[in-house]
């Protein structure tokens, strides 16, 4: 089986400050639309799943330390997927071990409901040392 193409689409880092959190959503959101790329979510869930991970590494990974940054990359899977990428500068965790994000009466807690609702959604999967994650959008072909 050949190996798949990818393209990079783009690759951009920014500090963790809320200022930079919303430039690099619109980044996001505005590549993925100027390429025309069809996935299988509309504008809002896509805002919603990139607003949780961007927020996750600016909050849990490097603890909105203004001196650190966040990395988006997003990449084109021919004819399958696109592939998004966020990494911070903390040290990262074991997503193995995430808590119950339900609580006895089956509501959401009020901390980490981020990587719950991604996976509502997507696909997520994190590196070795749990400071980067791949969100996979399909594309509908």
């Amino acid at each position: 089986m050949p190996l798949e193409k990818q393209k990079m689409l783009i690759k951009e880092s920014v500090y963790s400050t809320n200022t930079d959190r919303l430039r690099l959503l619109d980044i996001a959101i505005e590549t993925i639309l100027k390429e025309r790329l069809d996935i299988s979510l509309d504008r809002f869930e896509l805002y919603l799943i990139l607003d949780e991970a961007i927020t996750n590494a600016m909050d849990h990974g490097n603890r909105w330390d203004k001196s650190k940054k966040v990395i988006l990359k997003i990449e084109k899977v021919e004819k399958e997927s696109v592939k998004i990428y966020i990494k911070d500068e903390g040290i990262g965790f074991n997503p193995k071990i995430l808590p119950d994000v339900l609580n006895n009466n089956g509501k959401l807690n009020p901390r980490g409901r981020g990587i719950y609702i991604i996976r509502k959604f997507c696909p997520i999967e994190w590196n070795v040392v749990g400071n980067e994650v791949c969100i996979t959008l399909e594309t509908k072909n």
